[in-house]
């Protein structure tokens, strides 16, 4: 391997072949230009789809699995989506960044050229170069962004936190958006329960939407939904789940949290609004984010808090 003078080289860890540990590797580091922007990595989230990356396959069940070649990803690759750092260096076409100033990475970035990228859309783009999953991520030290407007302020907030806006933060907004304009009293449900579903619950509570059943068979996390603030839990593996839930959505009982001993409801202090409307949030799905969304999220972040593990104690 060329060796490089220490003032123009980097690292990351890298995974060279499947199921392999991530190699540390020297590289040569990046000198912006035009509108790129080179960025210092403090803080880069783990997502579940890192791991499903460096087993090189997804299991979609009944004994099947995709394998993520026939995607298009190649190795090596340095994974790694969640991305926040400081701006360290940009190019000479640069006007909304410099160096020194902490940015969130919108990491779901397209060809740039077609018409889909060309309306603001890159996340639709048929040939993604989405960081860490087919460009260079932020397992590493540095990454370079195509263009400034990839770059997100979150001035103000944890940036740990704030990492995860880029990927389970977003999903979940744009799962919200899905049900959105929200008409006053509309009942909203919730299926699952850990880390987007306590970020979907803050995030409906931060705009103000809802009432809210959450559903999950864990006793523990419809705990942590009582914590968050909810109309209502439910315990899908009740005998009665679907006509409880049923009655939620018709508004013919006041909210009612389960009992995880006895697996009945008890009646909660507040009443609800009834209206015959209920919609439901269903596995966020990533493929319909927007650009601007990111924006959006943390624009509004100050009412949203990180999500708690299981286990950990309420007032944690």
């Amino acid at each position: 391997m060329d060796s490089f003078s220490p003032a123009r080289t980097t690292h990351s860890w890298r995974l060279n072949v499947s199921c392999d540990p991530l190699v540390l590797t020297e590289e040569a580091r990046p000198e912006p230009k035009g509108r790129e922007v080179l960025m210092k990595v403090s803080h880069c989230g783990v997502c579940h789809s890192d791991i499903h990356i460096r087993e090189g396959k997804y299991n979609i069940g009944g004994g099947r699995s995709l394998n993520l070649a026939d995607r298009g990803l190649k190795l090596p690759l340095t994974l790694g989506h969640e991305i926040l750092g400081t701006v360290e260096a940009v190019g000479p076409d640069v006007t909304t960044v410099k160096p020194g100033d902490r940015r969130l990475l919108h990491t779901w970035i397209g060809c740039g050229n077609c018409p889909l990228c060309k309306s603001g859309d890159e996340n639709l783009c048929a040939q993604p170069q989405f960081l860490g999953v087919q460009a260079r991520g932020g397992f590493a030290e540095h990454v370079l962004v195509r263009d400034e407007e990839f770059l997100v302020d979150v001035e103000g907030l944890d940036p740990a936190l704030a990492a995860t806006y880029a990927c389970s933060g977003v999903t979940v907004f744009s799962a919200v958006n899905k049900i959105r304009p929200h008409r006053e009293g509309e009942k909203i449900a919730v299926f699952g329960i850990g880390g987007l579903g306590q970020t979907a619950l803050q995030l409906l509570k931060a705009l103000g939407m809802g009432p809210v059943i959450a559903v999950d068979p864990s006793p523990e996390k419809r705990k942590i939904a009582e914590s968050i603030g909810v109309a209502a839990t439910l315990d899908p593996n009740a005998p009665d789940a679907a006509k409880q839930l049923a009655a939620f959505g018709r508004g013919h009982d006041e909210p009612r949290h389960q009992r995880p001993a006895q697996g009945r409801p008890t009646r909660h202090r507040r009443p609800v609004r009834r209206r015959a409307a209920l919609s439901a949030a269903l596995h966020p799905d990533a493929r319909h984010l927007h650009p601007r969304l990111l924006c959006r999220l943390a624009e509004g972040a100050e009412g949203v808090r990180r999500p708690r593990p299981q286990g950990e104690a309420a007032g944690d």
